[in-house]
């Protein structure tokens, strides 16, 4: 899988998702580090990445976005460090398949993962 993993995760966690695979950039290595969700969310559009983040914001600019989106994975656990960060991402790409993520919202939480879809 693709990802655009946002500002407010660190840089390690890309390296931790192309270690285990994929194919992950960090915004700040992509020049976006003072964009707007908007524009982070366009170049995920254009080089069809699924967003990484910890901003709840996203999940309304995918739900109500008029074209197709990859998608974004929202980490909202207390005490996001970056091992738990990469635990909680190891376990949700696991159990969640790439397909299931395109165009959701997939929020994970201390003790589930749910998906949000367009309705």
């Amino acid at each position: 899988m693709k990802f655009l993993v946002d500002m407010n995760l660190s840089p390690l966690a890309a390296l931790h998702l192309n270690n285990q695979g994929h194919d992950a950039v960090h915004a700040r290595n992509l020049g976006l580090k003072k964009a707007k969700d908007k524009e982070l969310l366009k170049v995920a559009v254009s080089e069809k990445r699924i967003v990484v983040t910890q901003d709840l914001d996203f999940g309304e600019l995918i739900l109500f976005a008029e074209k197709p989106t990859p998608g974004v994975i929202i980490i909202r656990i207390t005490g996001a460090t970056l091992d738990r960060v990469n635990l909680c991402l190891k376990k949700t790409l696991s159990t969640v398949t790439e397909e299931e993520i395109r165009g959701t919202v997939v929020i994970v939480e201390e003790d589930r993962i749910r998906i949000h879809e367009k309705d």
